[in-house]
């Protein structure tokens, strides 16, 4: 059961879309600070290289890794902050 004082702690807003270098550097061109936080998927570090997995065995892990971008969160923000990376998100597909 929840306790009335606590509340969720967001940390990330992933946005995952194919073309995320291009609308990485678009925001980043912007003034957005995006970032790409899991280049790598878990089985490709080099701390699994023991496991010998290889490319391809995890196909979702590794197609996340290439489509996920990381919008700015965090409690300082302001409305027109979040406003300003939605319109240059919404800019960027239209």
């Amino acid at each position: 059961m929840q306790d009335a004082r606590e509340e969720h702690v967001f940390h990330l807003f992933q946005l995952r879309t194919r073309e995320r270098d291009a609308l990485l550097k678009d925001l980043r061109d912007g003034g957005v600070d995006a970032v790409v936080r899991y280049p790598v998927p878990v089985h490709l570090q080099p701390a699994f290289a023991g496991q010998h997995w290889r490319e391809g065995q995890f196909p979702v892990a590794e197609t996340l890794a290439r489509e996920l971008l990381c919008l700015p969160l965090h409690p300082a923000m302001r409305g027109d902050e979040l406003d300003y990376v939605a319109a240059r998100v919404q800019e960027f597909f239209a």
